[in-house]
């Protein structure tokens, strides 16, 4: 007994760890591309951001490719309880036609979105102009983000209950067993879900970032850093693990966090230019 609770602990703290990692990498994305084009040591890259960038585009790619995959070949491989084998295939067709539309419209959302908020992000970042983010632009990022937790809810539903109708539980003596009544193809396709759920998850963490992000673009509130020597005005800036950069009269400025004593929010609104 005691064996069993140590190892579910075990289990249960590398996976709180892996996903806590996860969440964090997808969180931070957005502001990770956009810190890519700005370094104090050009050509230098650690080995976790690497590591974070390998990870982000290749579950992209994979995203992708196995979800398009699956919608256009298998669509919905559910033993759906039907006596009517056109009723049962319409229905497959259906679901997989569900999953395709609550997909495409948080994939297309994110690149779309995607795309404007950082060339918004780096205009204002470079005070080069500022930008508003539309109400249709934030709203059309909401409704994704619903539609990204219709679609998980749906994989984890499909994952977790139909198998449950599929197995049985016996008894012996003091031990339970669990007989396995699906299919290799059933399973194959219990476990696409999982992995378009994973997505789903995926897009929901990402557009929720973006969400904030917009919010920020559109505040109109000025941030002043204060160091031992001056004080630097700024509407936004980028936060890295040993300074700030700002920018300032075109010149991007590395700030140590050592030399900063404090960063205040003021409701006063520095701009160059203008243009909403």
């Amino acid at each position: 007994m005691m064996n069993y609770l140590r190892n579910l602990l075990l289990t249960l703290t590398t996976v709180g760890a892996v996903l806590s990692f996860y969440i964090k990498v997808c969180r931070d994305f957005f502001i990770e591309t956009i810190k890519l084009n700005y370094k104090n040591v050009p050509g230098k890259q650690s080995i976790f951001e690497i590591i974070t960038i390998w990870i982000m585009y290749s579950s992209i790619i994979i995203y992708i490719v196995w979800v398009i995959v699956f919608i256009l070949t298998k669509g919905s491989m559910m033993n759906i309880k039907s006596t009517d084998i056109i009723t049962q295939d319409r229905v497959a067709y259906l679901i997989a036609a569900i999953i395709l539309i609550l997909f495409l419209n948080s994939f297309s959302c994110l690149v779309v979105s995607f795309h404007i908020l950082r060339k918004y992000f780096i205009y204002k970042l470079e005070r080069k102009c500022i930008k508003r983010v539309s109400n249709k632009m934030r709203l059309w990022i909401r409704g994704s983000k619903i539609t990204s937790s219709l679609l998980c809810l749906i994989g984890m539903f499909v994952i977790i209950y139909y198998p449950m109708l599929q197995m049985s539980l016996l008894k012996e003596d003091r031990n339970f067993i669990f007989i396995n009544t699906l299919s290799v193809e059933e399973i194959s396709t219990f476990a696409t879900y999982g992995i378009i759920a994973f997505i789903s998850l995926t897009f929901f963490i990402i557009l929720n970032s973006m969400e904030e992000i917009a919010k920020a673009l559109n505040e109109n509130f000025t941030y002043i850093i204060l160091t031992d020597t001056e004080e630097i005005a700024c509407n936004i800036y980028l936060e890295y693990n040993e300074y700030y950069l700002v920018f300032r009269n075109g010149v991007q400025r590395y700030i140590s966090k050592s030399k900063v004593k404090e960063i205040n929010k003021s409701t006063y609104y520095y701009t160059d230019k203008i243009l909403i």
